[in-house]
């Protein structure tokens, strides 16, 4: 068993997306599949005209009936290339959610990018979901068959209980890059209404994918005079990533879209109750025995739930229990990676 992975150089290492396909491959690893990996130019999912040849080139270069594993971030640029290769290779397609739902690009662009994402999902073999909403969506928008579509959501690992911040207030953390299809400024303007209570925020996540909607996100922050409340890390790793889940009392997101919702997940899974938009996929799966949802852009709703936790110790501690039960409904990352093993094998 083996296939051809691609990659683009710059792909950000810190997304739920890079997470997803590393874990993916390192249990497919696992299983027995041979895994040869291509770094292509960087500039994905927007290349320039250079890298889309040089990146055309190496598929073209492909044997005859090789199965190749790539992101839609790469394969989408690439539909015209996966399109002339769709009888010879087998390409399968990793698909988090559209490229569209994003938020972030011009009119024009984003319908650029959707109608190449939709291209490439026509011509590929297989098409790999990460949650039901994107499965549905594949199916009812994109006109992706069933045949052809797997759902695989991510993984969860076990991992250890928060100690939490240990009070007297509560330390709360939203992870993720800052971009606008995370709304961190609904988070602000929740808790701009909240000043009377004992919290502190961490927004854990890069800063260097959108600037322009950092700046603005900095600037609400200090608009509301939160700015010694409310802590921008930057993207964090290893033992610094450790140290803040481990003092964090309650989770919160504030998504307009999630392809699943990954950090709520591994939230779950360190006991840490959440409040959230009740976004994409994230509405499938999150337990309410463990969390709040609000509906996305609305300010009002979610601080109100803010305020019903912070200011209920006892509610906080149901939701907390509740994180037990929920944890046992999520997948391993072995589960879903058998699941791409065996469709894979079909193609093999």
């Amino acid at each position: 068993m083996r296939l051809t992975y691609l990659i683009s150089a710059d792909y950000a290492r810190t997304t739920g997306g890079w997470i997803y396909n590393e874990r993916l491959l390192c249990e497919l690893a696992i299983l027995g599949w041979r895994i040869d990996r291509i770094e292509l130019a960087a500039g994905f999912p927007d290349p320039p005209p250079d890298v889309i040849v040089s990146a055309s080139a190496v598929l073209s270069a492909l044997p005859d009936r090789t199965l190749v594993l790539a992101d839609q971030v790469v394969l989408a640029p690439l539909a015209d290339s996966v399109q002339a290769a769709a009888g010879r290779l087998n390409v399968a397609m990793l698909m988090h959610h559209p490229q569209v739902l994003e938020g972030s690009r011009p009119p024009a662009l984003a319908a650029s990018m959707d109608a190449a994402e939709r291209l490439a999902l026509a011509h590929v073999a297989r098409v790999i979901a990460t949650s039901r909403a994107t499965a549905r969506q594949m199916i009812s928008d994109y006109r992706v068959e069933a045949a052809r579509l797997i759902l695989a959501e991510p993984g969860t690992d076990e991992l250890p209980p928060s100690g939490g911040s240990g009070g007297p207030g509560l330390h709360l953390l939203s992870l993720g890059s800052v971009i606008p299809r995370k709304r961190h400024e609904l988070i602000v303007a929740a808790l701009s209404g909240l000043a009377d209570l004992d919290w502190c925020l961490t927004i854990a996540g890069s800063l260097a994918m959108n600037e322009t909607h950092v700046g603005r996100l900095r600037h609400v922050i200090e608009a509301g005079g939160l700015a010694q409340r409310i802590t921008l890390t930057g993207a964090l790793t290893g033992m610094e990533l450790e140290a803040v889940w481990q003092a964090t009392d309650l989770y919160v997101a504030s998504s307009v879209h999630e392809g699943f919702g990954m950090a709520l997940a591994e939230a779950i899974a360190r006991r840490i109750p959440v409040v959230s938009t009740r976004s994409g996929a994230v509405g499938d799966w999150l337990d309410p025995r463990a969390s709040i949802l609000v509906e996305p852009d609305d300010a009002e709703t979610m601080r109100a739930a803010l305020r019903h936790v912070l200011t209920q110790p006892q509610r906080l501690a149901d939701m907390r229990a509740g994180t037990k039960a929920a944890r046992q409904s999520l997948p391993t990352w072995p589960q879903s990676a058998l699941t791409v093993s065996h469709a894979l094998r079909t193609l093999a």
